[in-house]
């Protein structure tokens, strides 16, 4: 899309909410910062040109290079958004980017990824959900300074369902609660305060419990009219704040009655407002009473630096420190002002586009190393880069086969790893995101929050063991163990031992020698996401592995069609799906992808192992595919893993998640890529790791053919 178009949709829905002071210096800050060629391309910066790799056996002008393709202005989908923002600002500002970005319009899918460049549009809501976004998040980073304050509510105003109000205070006569709700604006310290005195009767005297959104702080015998305290943290928004009454008494014989009398309910705070905001010690190491300008500057510098992924001119950094002065010269703080520009930070397409330069020419070059770095972090943490990285990019080294090679080995080994590639594999590779919209019959097939949780996981902690052996890719069909949970162990049949839990995540692995389980296929999230919510469906399942693990393309339903036969008493659901697919028009469809999920057929729509199905009639798993024939989900899987198309269409896959474009084997570039990532990684060993590895020493992956103008 048009970047200035971006800048001007973005300025205008922050016009529409704030001074027009204040709007200017953004739209100053967010337009004079949209990425130009030439105007802060990396060709205007002190930098080592980018040498071609020495050992490369390809390279621009070598006929035999793939063509790269044009790579579109990528911009950052939902979760790369926050997971940037939490390492660029830090946990707070994470913590806000994660709520405000579930809000985002949903990413547009393409190839099964959501970080396909060619399909992330932004609409004029996405803008204004982005501002409103950077709105919260510069305020995590620079919050206004809050004075404590008090809010008192008197407990006769407030009532109860137990009690009755005596003047000025609520009399609880029997057991129960007396709650308020309150309203905190700021997360800090809080001092919650209750009034109260008793009416004495018996050998105790009456128990007051303070009671906050549900828990009690503090338990305390009331001997008189008195203020009764606690300190607790709050965070802002809405809470509720009771006082508890649970020891009642009362004496027939005497009328003596023991009851608690609640003046008022009050809190008071925060108690520990910072004189600076969080991001003043994070961000700020000068003094901005002595010169406000320079301070800006420095600061924002290598705040700008990291937030666009590359070194800044000067220039650049102007508009932002403009807004600081702007701010401290109305009158407002410093911090204020490190808000604002932080705000326009987050807004401007720099932050929110990965930008690629062109040369001046027209022809196929290598992209520059903080390019390359960007590409790489967002590939395998879906993140921005970290210090290590740039400083590799900054002394342009970056594209050296050695430097990249141990790059991508520390990257793999680093904990985002796990939030990113293999998050990504699982949840859209692998589809462990279908558990999100499917709802089977909760009589028939009931499948809880914690073992739907505990599915995805295991396929995720499935990919990550795989990532860090050198087993082939392939054995993800029939890898012999994998990771549980006690709720999932259960759920499965299988044993748990929480002393095996190595990680403190509450998952162990385990072997699946003897069942029927091998492989992601058996995985409860593949089988749930690709069933009906009251019967398997072989066809979702054979569909999903031709088109996501063998890349054949079945055809579309033809028209007029009959249903299927959902009629029990008319035979299994093999049986019926037989005779359907008896009819000529669907043979040829249902020849490819039947087979495949009736070797799946011995787990029921919620992944459980069966032995019949929910009619009584036995299951068959046996069949034939391409001519190979095979018994139950093991023989199937060996059935898959001789397929030639399955090292191509992994290498495929796993291409366009790492490109974040489609790749298309009827263009002869992307062929090209496909078959030089498949050779590349076989003599590798065809592990997951080598062919992500591969993918990285590919041409497209370092290399960009110019965007041109549709004039």
């Amino acid at each position: 899309m048009d970047e200035k178009r971006t800048c001007a949709e973005a300025s205008t829905a922050w016009r529409h909410q704030h001074s027009p002071v204040l709007a200017l210096g953004v739209w100053i800050a967010l337009c004079l910062g949209c990425p130009q060629e030439g105007a802060a391309g990396e060709g205007d910066v002190d930098e080592p040109d980018a040498p071609l790799l020495p050992d490369s056996p390809r390279g621009p002008g070598d006929p035999l290079a793939c063509d790269p393709g044009a790579k579109t202005l990528h911009r950052l989908n939902r979760s790369e958004y926050a997971r940037t923002v939490a390492d660029l600002l830090g946990p707070a500002a994470g913590a806000a980017a994660a709520v405000h970005a579930a809000a985002f319009p949903a990413d547009d899918v393409a190839g099964g990824f959501d970080n396909n460049a060619d399909v992330l549009s932004t609409s004029p809501l996405l803008v204004e959900k982005l501002d409103a976004a950077a709105l919260a998040i510069a305020a995590a980073v620079f919050p206004d300074g809050a004075a404590a304050t008090i809010d008192r509510q008197e407990a006769e105003a407030v009532g109860s369902d137990v009690g009755t109000a005596a003047g000025s205070v609520w009399n609880l006569f029997s057991n129960g609660d007396l709650t308020a709700s309150f309203t905190i604006a700021t997360t800090g310290r809080y001092a919650v305060r209750v009034r109260a005195d008793q009416e004495a009767a018996g050998d105790d005297d009456a128990h007051l419990g303070i009671v906050v959104d549900g828990r009690s702080v503090l338990d305390v015998d009331v001997t008189g009219l008195a203020t009764y305290e606690v300190e607790t943290e709050l965070t802002a928004g809405a809470h509720s704040i009771g006082a508890r009454f649970d020891n009642d008494f009362f004496d027939a014989g005497t009328d003596a009655d023991r009851n608690l009398l609640v003046d008022f309910l009050e809190v008071e705070g925060p108690l520990d407002v910072a004189s600076t905001s969080p991001g003043r010690a994070r961000f700020v190491s000068c003094n901005p009473s002595s010169e406000v300008e320079g301070c800006a500057r420095a600061s924002l510098t290598p705040l700008l630096r990291r937030a666009f992924r590359r070194p800044v001119l000067d220039e650049e950094v102007t508009p932002y420190v403009a807004l600081v002065v702007l701010a401290t010269g109305a009158g407002d703080s410093f911090d204020a002002g490190l808000r604002l520009a932080t705000q326009a930070m987050l807004l401007s397409p720099n932050f929110l586009y990965r930008a690629e330069f062109d040369d001046d020419g027209d022809q196929t070059h290598r992209i520059s190393t903080h390019e390359l770095a960007a590409r790489l972090s967002y590939f395998l943490w879906a993140s921005m880069p970290d210090e290590t990285l740039t400083l590799k990019a900054d002394d342009g080294v970056l594209d050296r086969p050695a430097v990249l090679e141990a790059e991508v080995t520390r990257m793999l080994a680093d904990p985002k790893a796990r939030g990113g590639v293999a998050e990504a594999l699982a949840a859209q590779w692998l589809n462990t995101r279908g558990l999100d919209v499917v709802a089977p019959d909760a009589d028939l097939y009931p499948l809880s929050d914690d073992v739907r949780a505990a599915l995805k996981q295991e396929t995720k902690l499935v990919v990550q063991a795989l990532l860090d052996s050198d087993r082939p890719a392939p054995d993800l069909l029939d890898v012999d163990f994998t990771f549980v949970n006690a709720p999932l162990a259960a759920f499965y049949g299988l044993p748990f031992d929480a002393g095996d839990d190595d990680d403190g995540d509450g998952f162990v692995r385990v072997s699946l020698a003897g069942t029927n389980r091998a492989g992601v296929l058996t995985h409860g999230a593949f089988l749930t996401a690709n069933s009906y919510p009251f019967r398997t469906s072989p066809v979702k399942r054979g569909r999903w592995v031709v088109d996501q693990l063998l890349c054949l393309d079945p055809g579309d339903v033809p028209p007029d069609v009959p249903p299927l036969n959902e009629d029990p008493a008319s035979g299994s659901v093999r049986e019926r799906m037989e005779a359907h697919r008896s009819e000529p028009r669907c043979a040829a469809c249902h020849v490819l992808m039947d087979p495949i999920g009736f070797g799946l057929e011995s787990f029921d729509p919620i992944g459980r192992s069966r032995t019949q199905d929910a009619d009584g009639y036995d299951i068959d798993d046996d069949d034939v595919f391409f001519d190979t024939p095979f018994t139950n989900p093991a023989g199937l899987a060996a059935a898959l893993k001789a397929q030639e198309t399955l090292p191509s269409c992994m290498a495929e896959k796993l291409g366009s998640y790492t490109l974040g474009r489609g790749l298309d084997v009827a263009v002869a570039g992307d062929a090209c890529t496909i078959d030089d990532v498949t050779a590349r990684a076989a003599a590798a060993g065809f592990s997951l790791r080598a062919i992500l590895g591969a993918i990285v020493e590919s041409d497209a992956f370092q290399m960009r053919t110019p965007t041109r103008s549709l004039e």
